[in-house]
């Protein structure tokens, strides 16, 4: 008796030792914040330029493991205004594009994912106009 209340308590004890939440999600390594560091873009003619203005490379972006997304204009502003766009974000294409909604604005806007490490995150996206111009935006996190 002894000896299969022994075993009945291990195989209890190894079938919950050995669950673990299948539903847990890893988190994306997009999840914090990121500081613009250089803004480069080219038409389908031209080869890639660096935007020089200082006003760019301080703004911040901030993902939310909820999806909610920021993005933070730094004390080096462009233009007058808040200095703030809130919106959401998500993965999409094996987590090679990011789908943004703005507040404000209606329609999701696509960035393609050209290289995403612990702490580089390097993203290009179309601007739409005739020229196909390309915008490439360095992040540091």
């Amino acid at each position: 008796m002894k000896i299969k209340l022994f075993t009945l308590l291990s195989l209890l004890v190894l079938f919950f030792a050995g669950c673990k939440k299948d539903d847990e999600e890893e988190k994306s390594p997009l999840i914090g914040t990121w500081k613009k560091t250089k803004i480069e873009s080219k038409t389908s003619t031209t080869n890639w330029t660096t935007d020089t203005r200082t006003c760019y490379n301080d703004d911040v972006e901030e993902y939310s493991d909820g999806g909610a997304w920021a993005s933070y204009d730094g004390t080096k502003q462009c233009s007058a205004g808040t200095g703030i766009i809130k919106g959401t974000w998500k993965l999409a294409a094996g987590d090679t594009k990011i789908i943004y909604t703005y507040q404000g604005y209606t329609g999701e806007y696509e960035s393609t994912i050209e290289t995403s490490t612990a702490t580089s995150l390097v993203l290009t996206q179309s601007t739409g106009d005739v020229k196909n111009t390309q915008i490439r935006t360095t992040y540091q996190k």
